[in-house]
């Protein structure tokens, strides 16, 4: 889980990096969202196998539903030019 926690801090503090070596914002928030789904599957069959409680099934999946509406949230916004409109990336819109 801490290899998601650190590319959603990225995503969160990402700076444009010019030229060949830019980073895409969407890109990275649909990677997130891959790994998000095989987490979601992996703890399906782990629950199926009752390796997991029900509870604790439900709880994990409620919680990746809720990033993965999140993270598909900030896809759309991207989508949408979110990245141009909030100045991210933008060496004089950040440093003002």
């Amino acid at each position: 889980m801490g290899k998601y926690l650190r590319i959603t801090i990225e995503i969160n503090t990402m700076k444009n990096i010019g030229g060949e070596g830019r980073i895409s914002l969407f890109e990275k928030t649909s990677s997130l969202r891959a790994q998000i789904e095989n987490i979601k599957a992996f703890t399906t069959l782990l629950w199926q196998n009752k390796s997991l409680s029900d509870g604790f099934y439900l709880h994990i999946q409620a919680k990746l539903e809720e990033v993965s509406k999140q993270v598909a949230g900030w896809q759309k916004y991207l989508a949408q030019g979110g990245e141009k409109h909030a100045g991210l990336g933008s060496q004089s819109n950040r440093q003002k």
